[in-house]
């Protein structure tokens, strides 16, 4: 009985640490000079852990120079930012219908 709300425990302790671990590389970019600081981003990949089945999957930050990124790494940023902006227009366009609407 116990393990079944270990397992929820662990994981959000995991995000938690994921979290700090973002936070801790932002602040080290943001010290940087203001040209380092431009082309340096944070890239979350997914990781197997093959060690530890339960935990699954985990995010894994790393440092790169934008202007170093290959095709894949490339367009996974792409995608990523163009998924979020087409959510934002479709929710502002909701929006802006139902003012008209009214």
């Amino acid at each position: 009985m116990e393990e079944v709300f270990a397992s929820g425990r662990y994981s959000r302790r995991s995000t938690n640490v994921d979290e700090d671990e973002e936070a801790l590389k932002w602040a080290a970019i943001e010290k940087l000079p203001t040209y380092d600081r431009l082309r340096t981003s944070i890239f979350q990949n997914y990781a197997d852990q093959a060690q530890d089945q339960a935990q699954g999957n985990t995010v894994m930050h790393k440092e790169v120079d934008v202007r170093k990124l290959d095709m894949n790494e490339r367009q996974q940023i792409i995608d990523r930012i163009f998924k979020v902006a087409e959510e934002d227009n479709e929710k502002y366009l909701r929006k802006f219908r139902n003012r008209i609407e009214k």
